[in-house]
């Protein structure tokens, strides 16, 4: 770019957006651009450190699949998900949590009282509770998702050796809000650590 400073290079940046931009593309993109400008001025960030981020997002995008999604992670893992979810969440009633990397959407719908256990092993535990309004009233036909860790401790798209929708299902609660299943006791299971993500866990202590 000609005649533009780093003291001048966001406004110029911002001065290329058509007019037919969204105002809210706008916004979101001046904001974003601001404080990235920002950031780099104000860690005086070397061309070396802009290319190892570069690589890391490419390596983040080359290892994500439809059964792994290393930007969700990354997402999860600097907090930046639990606060747009607190963002878009502030209301009375249960706390929101965050989907996480392991969700799958479309998992088979399990009748209220079913069995999700099939053939794993693991201590079994039933699982039964109410979806209601912040009065205390049922919520009726609400639709509810659940995915668990296997005894290994793997979610079924980690695991090959699992069944696509292994311990996965969705259920339509009844019509007095209850939900009810038999399944196995989660294992714990630990952050995927042989990615970008993984290695800035370990850069970071």
């Amino acid at each position: 770019m000609k005649n533009v400073s780093k003291e001048t290079i966001t406004k110029a940046f911002l001065e290329y957006c058509g007019k037919d931009t969204k105002p809210r593309t706008f916004f979101l993109l001046k904001k974003l651009v601001e404080h990235l400008h920002e950031f780099a001025k104000e860690t005086e960030l070397t061309h070396e450190e802009w290319l190892f981020a570069i690589d890391f997002l490419t390596r983040a995008g080359e290892i994500t699949d439809k059964e792994r999604n290393e930007f969700i992670l990354l997402s999860d893992t600097v907090g930046l998900s639990s606060l747009i979810d607190m963002l878009g969440s502030q209301h009375e009633g249960t706390s929101s949590s965050v989907l996480g990397p392991f969700h799958i959407a479309s998992a088979p719908e399990l009748p209220v009282g079913g069995d999700l256990c099939k053939s794993n092993e693991g201590r079994t535990v039933v699982l039964e509770g109410y979806v209601r309004d912040n009065n205390d009233h049922p919520i009726p036909d609400a639709t509810i998702e659940i995915w668990q860790t296997a005894d290994n401790g793997l979610y079924s798209n980690q695991d090959s050796g699992q069944e696509e929708y292994n311990l996965r299902c969705s259920m339509k609660v009844g019509s007095d809000g209850r939900y009810a299943l038999t399944t196995v006791r989660p294992a714990p299971y630990k952050v995927p650590d042989d990615g970008p993500v993984g290695e800035l866990l370990r850069a970071t202590g």
